[in-house]
């Protein structure tokens, strides 16, 4: 039985990555092709490779934050939670593509391991909250402060980052708009390579809780079978872009010119590296949303289409309890039963 559940929760981990990678390749996506700046099969393209990039070179803070949510003891009774959460997550990624919701997996994962814990132990007994320390999140604190402290972050940097480009375009020719548009290819591929880096630590990190408490123990080392397939999954999501996402952000939001896109990948790539070599969890989808809005605000506060951007939020506040419950639901009726795999 411990065995069928560590098949069960790595063809979950690839799926529910896979789901992520086009729901976050679909707003890292958004700003190039928004602005008209790359072509879609370029973007897909840089989209896939940076992802990988990022996944396999980007460290492991965030999945030691990951590990550090749940106090459950490292024991095979663990398994049913990781799977209950991880099936609540990935059911909630693709009912957000089906209504167009850039809503954020990592707040889907975080409210089904809450949810699923808490059922388990029948409170938060198990769950740890961990700390507010910026600079060394732990626990559920430091990732819901991680979470909600990035889009803040994104937006204020967005908001600096076009002011000084504007002042330093002000004697520019008609050609600055060519170099922006050539500088998002670099621009695109660092905020894959970010998003690559921040989103593939948080299965990475659950799939090394699930082998700990397996017996088949590896330690803080992530293996790197584990983080290749997780990488290639996640790159793999960048073929499905979400042209609702894409538009949704990248016309709806604000209708972004080339400076505005280059501003908002640059920001959004900044904030995310940040925060993976710090362990914060952040969403991505969250990110480059507020960097856009800080991009556009300078210019045209009345461009922002505010309904937008309000749907946006509410679906960040409704994520985490929504994926919570489910995660209990699916927990309570039907891996409960399974008991303590042996």
């Amino acid at each position: 039985m411990i065995f069928a559940f560590i098949v069960l929760i790595t063809v979950l981990s690839i799926v529910f990555t896979w789901s992520n990678g086009f729901q976050h390749a679909s707003a890292v996506a958004a700003t190039a092709l928004g602005s008209h700046s790359m072509t879609r099969p370029k973007a897909v393209l840089l989209i896939f490779l940076f992802e990988i990039a990022g996944a396999m070179f980007g460290g492991s803070a965030v999945a030691d934050v990951v590990r550090s949510l749940s106090k459950w003891p490292e024991e095979p009774s663990l398994l049913p939670i990781l799977s209950s959460a991880l099936v609540a997550a990935i059911l909630w990624n693709f009912i957000a593509r089906k209504v167009k919701m850039p809503a954020s997996s990592t707040h889907a994962l975080l409210g089904g391991m809450i949810g699923a814990l808490m059922a388990a132990a029948n409170g938060l007994r198990c769950v740890e909250l961990g700390s507010l320390d910026l600079l060394h999140p732990t626990g559920v604190l430091g990732a819901v402060v991680s979470l909600f402290l990035s889009p803040l972050l994104g937006f204020a940097v967005a908001y600096i980052l076009y002011n000084l480009s504007i002042l330093l375009s002000l004697q520019a020719d008609n050609g600055i708009n060519r170099a922006f548009k050539e500088l998002q290819f670099c621009t695109t591929a660092m905020l894959a390579f970010g998003d690559g880096q921040n989103d593939t630590q948080k299965t990475m990190g659950l799939m090394v809780l699930a082998l700990d408490a397996s017996g088949y123990s590896v330690g803080s080392d992530i293996p790197l079978w584990v983080r290749a397939m997780i990488a290639v999954a996640m790159g793999t999501g960048a073929f499905f872009i979400s042209p609702g996402v894409v538009t949704e952000l990248a016309r709806h939001v604000y209708k972004l010119s080339k400076l505005h896109a280059f501003v908002a990948e640059t920001s959004g790539a900044a904030v995310l590296i940040l925060n993976s070599l710090i362990g914060g969890p952040v969403s991505s989808s969250q990110v480059i949303a507020a960097s856009i809005v800080g991009g556009a605000v300078p210019q045209r506060l009345r461009g922002v289409h505010w309904q937008v951007v309000r749907n946006i939020l509410l679906s960040w506040l409704v994520t985490i309890p929504t994926v919570g419950l489910l995660a209990a639901i699916i927990y309570g009726g039907i891996f409960r039963w399974f008991g303590s795999p042996s």
